[in-house]
């Protein structure tokens, strides 16, 4: 995994060594290379925060995940120009979310993000950090 930080957006944040924008890329195991753009802007110029978007590109298409509306946009190529790409989709996934958690609670259960699946997204955040400060490609532990 390799990261570079900066601090763009804000002056306040260049004054106190706060990050406010990231890229990351990383390869897993199977050899998929993934790039994490993260950007913060403020409440000043974008008071609802902006829009939360995730594009997902692969070799033959992309599509784009809108986390304010239930919509994934597809795009492939040699689409044909009148295909519409906003797809709806069913919103109740944030309920199932919410649903599995209390779940977990209520039961003792574990829930869809176990302590195994938590512990590597922290290595993965962690790993990303260290090499944004270190400026050189840092292994997931």
């Amino acid at each position: 995994m390799y990261a570079r930080t900066a601090s763009h957006f804000h002056q306040a944040n260049v004054d106190n060594d706060v990050e406010d924008l990231a890229t990351v890329t990383l390869e897993m195991e199977n050899g998929v290379i993934g790039t994490l753009c993260i950007g913060r802007i403020g409440a000043a110029s974008h008071p609802d925060i902006g829009e939360i978007k995730l594009h997902v590109l692969g070799e033959t298409g992309g599509l784009v995940i809108s986390e304010a509306r239930p919509e994934v946009s597809v795009y492939y190529r040699n689409q044909p120009p009148q295909e519409f790409r906003h797809r709806r989709m069913a919103i109740d996934l944030d309920f199932q979310l919410m649903e599995d958690f209390a779940e977990a609670i209520d039961s003792g259960s574990g829930g869809i993000l176990d302590a195994v699946t938590s512990r590597d997204i922290a290595a993965t955040v962690q790993a990303a950090v260290d090499s944004g400060k270190s400026g050189r490609v840092e292994e997931v532990a």
